[in-house]
């Protein structure tokens, strides 16, 4: 946005905001409802690109992958506190719920298709 001070007779541009991906038009209101789709909510990236389609936006699956990967390395010093944080308590909690997560098979194993994944979660305990 462009404003004219008339007093100075020069014209005045306020700084665009910052991205957290320097190289992506992506904001951090799209980013962070693809990242809680993907991660929290388990919804895979293809059907994400469906309801962005029904939505009239074409954002392809490969590029929303390229997003939470740049999305990873923005945010790993706060993954590493939070992983400090947790691991240097002396009584945590294990969860091996397994989840929707699917990993695709190498290609020199025989077989097409996906292996189901397995997260396994870590939260401190709050009491002293």
């Amino acid at each position: 946005m462009k404003n004219s001070c008339r007093c100075r007779e020069k014209m005045v541009q306020v700084a665009v905001p910052s991205r957290p991906i320097p190289v992506s038009m992506t904001g951090t209101g799209l980013l962070a409802y693809i990242l809680v789709s993907k991660f929290d909510d388990y919804l895979p990236l293809y059907r994400l690109n469906e309801t962005f389609a029904r939505k009239g936006a074409d954002i392809p699956d490969s590029t929303m992958v390229d997003r939470c990967v740049h999305a990873m390395q923005v945010l790993q010093p706060l993954i590493e506190r939070i992983e400090t944080a947790i691991m240097t308590r002396d009584l945590r909690h294990a969860d091996d719920t397994r989840s929707g997560c699917r990993i695709p098979r190498c290609q020199t194993r025989a077989g097409q298709g996906c292996e189901e994944g397995q997260g396994l979660n870590f939260v401190r305990d709050q009491r002293p």
